[in-house]
């Protein structure tokens, strides 16, 4: 049951974004209820008083979240006729579910995009998948139509998310300013779906963010990365995975499987100065504490 005491409401809002607030800082297993209590203003009795640990805030935000998602989600379009696709009906039911997303896109983007041991994205998948095929009619003889295979097929795939990956040789180039290429991800359900490699034609890093904007990405994993190029991707709406090394192929499967890690604090801390004689970044050298120069 939903509370009506409105300080109670206000309270669990607060704790609520306290949760969205440190999740965009640190991963889930980083933050710590004195952290959540920080950010929400409130004691640690006040935060006991709703939930057991952030484990159960964790799992209780989520339901409520997917809860939100699936009274949003209307097919009623499945079940249209020639006669009726004219309806204005179904295309308000789509209006309202795309008002909804833009509404929460800040928090549904960042559920997407890190490391979880539920896979948000992949369950919000399932939903219109199955909201699809609770609202095709039941009971009839003969097989599917190739309109409903199509529409099944659509509510499977629906979303798919995009991702680069600063890229120099197969591997995660260190400078986020300085990268000559970028390989481009799209991922659906926990798997790699296609990639291609972009070459940045020497752009720099405010250039590249809005070339990675331009391009849809939702997500970055880089090395080092400086202060500027950080502001410019949170404009952009673009989530950072700072502080990899490796294989690029890796890290990007690691997180469309929810299990990359990262350095949500990796930067550089030499920007306006050449590397001195013998300094290298990150692979390239200084371990994902590099960015633009």
């Amino acid at each position: 049951m939903q509370p009506t005491d409105l300080r109670v409401v206000k309270t669990l809002k607060q704790i609520d974004q306290a949760l969205l607030t440190c999740l965009a800082e640190a991963p889930f297993e980083k933050v710590t209820v004195e952290q959540l209590c920080r950010a929400a203003l409130i004691n640690r009795s006040t935060f006991y008083k709703y939930y057991t640990s952030k484990y159960d805030l964790m799992e209780q935000y989520l339901q409520r979240a997917l809860d939100g998602f699936r009274r949003q989600v209307d097919v009623a379009f499945v079940n249209a006729t020639p006669e009726t696709n004219h309806n204005l009906l179904y295309q308000k039911n789509f209006e309202n579910t795309l008002k909804f997303l833009h509404r929460h896109k800040a928090e549904y983007t960042l559920l997407w995009s890190i490391p979880l041991e539920e896979n948000v994205f992949g369950r919000m998948v399932d939903l219109v998948h199955d909201a699809i095929l609770e609202t095709l009619p039941a009971g009839r003889e003969g097989p599917v139509s190739r309109t409903e295979e199509s529409l099944q097929e659509t509510a499977k795939g629906a979303f798919i998310m995009r991702i680069a990956v600063t890229y120099e040789n197969g591997r995660i180039f260190q400078h986020f300013g300085h990268t000559a290429q970028f390989k481009i991800y799209d991922m659906q359900d926990g798997k790699i779906v296609s990639s291609q490699v972009l070459d940045t034609n020497g752009s720099g890093h405010g250039a590249l963010a809005g070339l990675l904007a331009a391009l849809q990405v939702e997500a970055l994993i880089c090395g080092g990365i400086g202060g500027g190029a950080r502001m410019a991707l949170a404009q952009a709406n673009i989530r950072l995975y700072g502080g990899v090394s490796g294989d690029a192929d890796a890290a990007a499967q690691a997180l469309a499987e929810g299990r990359l890690t990262f350095d949500p604090d990796a930067h550089c801390d030499h920007h306006g100065h050449h590397h001195e004689e013998g300094h290298a970044c990150g692979e390239q050298g200084c371990g994902g504490h590099c960015g633009e120069h």
